[in-house]
């Protein structure tokens, strides 16, 4: 597609943009601005700016530290040449735990209830992803496999992501960009929003886990004799989580009750 949205000379300087810097700087702006307005109805000014500090840093270190994780020997190689970059290369999975960890530490410190926090950010967060993952497709990193569907997407510029060169392929960035729009939507109902985060972090993982069998960059980490994918496990792994929480949370409201 277009890996730079914009190369040229401003007032003597020659300026490069890459398209997935400018979205996923843009998608954060948008997300934090979204917080931002949900937040301030249950905490103070000096309380926010602490929180959208916490949010950035966090989200920024989760997702580095997933990514170097995820091949850890490519990293060290890497390190040791001085060829190490960090304006790409980031883990959702990694920024979303990083700050559903801080968030709760947040929350307790502040005495703010913690899903009224995490309903918060849930649409910022959202927001952040699918403008992120415009920047993806833009870029072409996080390509899908080959496809011979009217749905396939072909790219002509090498812009050093490994990916396949005029080869039509599944456009996984936008089926994750649709999927994430349908869950937004749903979440204008009231039965869903009460819930946000919950049903947020549910059906994402859900559609992320079979949109990863589309997948085609086998850099993302393939795991099992190349069968799941990381974010596969971490789908999974996190669906699990919440279904255990679902299932102790409606013992102890049963315990409450009876005892009321």
């Amino acid at each position: 597609m277009y890996p730079v949205i914009f190369e040229g000379n401003i007032f003597g300087y020659f300026i490069t943009i890459p398209s997935y810097n400018l979205f996923v700087s843009v998608g954060a702006l948008l997300g934090i601005l979204s917080n931002h307005i949900n937040l301030k109805k249950i905490m103070k000014a000096d309380s926010l700016v602490n929180y959208h500090f916490l949010f950035i840093l966090s989200g920024l270190i989760g997702s580095k530290v997933f990514y170097i994780l995820e091949d850890f020997d490519t990293f060290m190689f890497k390190l040791n040449n001085g060829q190490i970059t960090f304006s790409k290369g980031f883990v959702v999975f990694g920024s979303l735990i990083f700050i559903i960890c801080s968030s709760i530490f947040f929350a307790k410190k502040n005495k703010i209830k913690v899903f009224d926090l995490l309903n918060g950010i849930t649409n910022g967060f959202i927001i952040g992803q699918i403008i992120g993952r415009i920047g993806c497709f833009m870029a072409g990193c996080c390509y899908g496999l080959e496809t011979k569907s009217v749905l396939g997407v072909t790219y002509s510029i090498d812009s050093g992501t490994n990916r396949p060169i005029n080869i039509p392929l599944h456009p996984t960035q936008l089926y994750e960009v649709f999927w994430l729009f349908f869950i937004f939507i749903l979440l204008r109902f009231k039965m869903f929003s009460k819930n946000a985060f919950l049903w947020y972090i549910s059906l994402y993982c859900f559609g992320r886990f079979f949109i990863e069998f589309l997948r085609g960059d086998e850099s993302r980490g393939l795991f099992f004799n190349n069968l799941f994918s990381s974010s596969q496990i971490y789908s999974f792994t996190i669906l699990f989580i919440i279904l255990i929480f679902l299932i102790l949370s409606k013992k102890l409201y049963s315990v409450r009750f009876n005892r009321s």
